[in-house]
């Protein structure tokens, strides 16, 4: 198994919040202008909002330390954004619907490219576009 596989679910995963369900809105306009929110878990979400969900350029900060700052549409990472994971591994590029979408590049925790290419919702579409690294070389761990 290819530790790659582990970074592409927590792609899935990770931007999954519901814009409807804060626990305050701490400074400014969360329904329909620029401000930010704190959530029930400890995520923290700085930014425009549009009908009480994230719209247009923002900021959200995860309580494990995970980081997703770019584009967002009705309350979801859409358009371009970077995803900067708790361990340090991040994707830059595109979003659709909270998944990686479109061209982008998926970092390892020290910078090295893993992936640079076509994503469809979330999955890797050509493993042989680039990588700076071989992609075998890098096992999970059980």
């Amino acid at each position: 198994m290819i530790c790659y596989k582990k970074q592409i679910v927590l792609l899935n995963i990770t931007l999954l919040i519901n814009f409807n369900i804060f626990s305050d809105c701490l400074i400014g306009n969360c329904s329909s202008g620029y401000g930010s929110a704190i959530f029930p878990k400890g995520d923290y979400y700085s930014g425009s909002w549009k009908n009480g969900k994230a719209e247009g350029k923002g900021i959200l900060k995860y309580k494990d330390g995970g980081v997703y700052s770019g584009d967002w549409r009705e309350g979801k990472a859409d358009g371009q954004g970077t995803m900067v994971y708790s361990d340090g591994s991040k994707y830059e590029g595109s979003w659709k619907a909270s998944l990686a979408h479109g061209i982008g590049t998926m970092y390892d925790v020290d910078g090295t490219v893993i992936y640079t290419g076509l994503w469809n919702y979330g999955k890797m579409m050509d493993l042989s576009i680039s990588s700076e690294k071989n992609l075998a070389q890098k096992e999970v761990k059980n």
